[in-house]
């Protein structure tokens, strides 16, 4: 599922999407594709697979978490923050979660957006892709841009204009964009404060703040919330509520942020004067609710607020999903199908013979559904097909 935008510098938008799992109904056929891996024999070269015992998945993990410690301490940037997650179950869903975006993980199969006892998601993060100007003969997948009649466009200085399709992601089921060195990622790297200096998370801790958290090493706060979050006037630690300081009106919420700076694949600057960060400029605040109400049990919404926080504005952007899917259990994948109704802008997925991991027990039904976004208030259009023309959010 994907979404095309535009973003100018320094604006915000949030896109409300959702998780949701409900009991099977009447199927329709349409193949889930898997892509052909390779197997090679260097560690950064390597894709999980799915059916890795849990040493080859330890081994992994173990390369990549050592390579990421060289590459921050490379980086020694301190607003970049350590890996961090969470496992939401503030409704009828267990879900590990991480602070580069990823919802589940390969090899994850305790909390793998689990419902009714049954694991349903492999992998699931959003990415952000954007035509963006760069070098001539920069990169493999640099291309002249052209015109609507297939003419190669020229800057003010009468140069040809050559571009490239940037993505920035921050997944691992896929190898993750890794250097060809395999010494740096080229992906979402999760903030420890913001320009202000006001944290986002407990640098200290390896978990993601979330709303509910109590404080268990008696230091009187909840163990996953920084230092930071203390009120001096209310003499107590306040949850940074999106529409309330101090509440959050779900179950539970978590929150993080996250940007693309370490993007280093392709010669483009998002920040005049200076060479040492790349990536789009792209900065996504992400919150994550859950309600145990009957009527949202088997949902998680995932709001994700984007900024633009470059000297650029970004005129051709996607946003979208990657997501993979073992609906019934991490063994029960192979035939797994989809399907995508874009009257109501829901991809949603089944097991083919509605067989799990577990005897007995059939699967559900997999669902991801676009709620909302900002649209264009002045073009006349229903941008997000929700029935409302020249709808403005301001």
């Amino acid at each position: 599922m994907k979404l095309k935008i535009e973003i100018s510098r320094t604006f915000i938008f949030p896109l409300l999407v959702s998780l949701f799992i409900t009991v099977p109904f009447n199927t329709l056929s349409s193949q889930w594709r898997f892509f052909e891996k390779k197997d090679e024999t260097a560690m950064h070269e390597l894709i999980p697979e799915k059916d890795w015992p849990e040493w080859k998945y330890r081994d992994y993990y173990n390369w990549r978490n050592t390579a990421l410690t060289r590459q921050l301490n490379d980086e020694n940037d301190p607003q970049i923050l350590r890996r961090q997650k969470a496992i939401l179950v503030g409704n009828k869903i267990s879900a590990e979660i991480w602070n580069f975006g990823s919802i589940s993980s390969p090899g994850n199969h305790t909390s793998d957006i689990v419902w009714e006892g049954l694991g349903y998601g492999y992998e699931f993060g959003p990415f952000i892709c954007a035509e963006v100007e760069v070098t001539p003969f920069s990169h493999q997948d640099a291309y002249i841009k052209t015109d609507e009649l297939g003419n190669p466009v020229i800057n003010e200085e009468g140069d040809t204009v050559w571009v490239a399709r940037v993505i920035s992601d921050g997944l691992v089921s896929l190898g993750g964009e890794v250097s060809p060195d395999g010494q740096e990622f080229w992906g979402w790297q999760p903030l420890a404060y913001n320009n202000e200096l006001v944290p986002y998370a407990d640098p200290n801790s390896n978990y993601i703040p979330t709303s509910n958290d109590v404080d268990r090493d008696g230091d009187g706060k909840p163990d996953s919330w920084p230092e930071g979050w203390y009120n001096e006037n209310l003499k107590d630690f306040e949850w940074p509520g999106a529409l309330k300081q101090g509440a959050s009106n779900s179950d539970m919420e978590s929150f993080f942020v996250v940007d693309d700076r370490t993007n280093k694949e392709f010669e483009y600057y998002p920040i005049n004067n200076d060479s040492t960060r790349k990536g789009l400029g792209i900065e996504i605040e992400c919150r994550y609710y859950q309600w145990s109400n009957p009527l949202a049990e088997d949902i998680i919404f995932l709001i994700y607020k984007v900024t633009n926080v470059s000297d650029k504005d970004l005129e051709e952007v996607i946003f979208g999903m990657w997501g993979d899917p073992h609906v019934g259990g991490s063994a029960n994948w192979q035939d797994d199908l989809s399907f995508f109704d874009q009257d109501i802008n829901m991809v949603y997925c089944w097991d083919e013979d509605g067989v799990s991991d577990v005897s007995g027990r059939p699967p559900g039904y997999f669902g991801y559904k676009f709620l909302e976004s900002p649209g264009n208030p002045y073009d006349g259009i229903d941008n997000d097909n929700d029935g409302m023309i020249d709808e403005s959010r301001s």
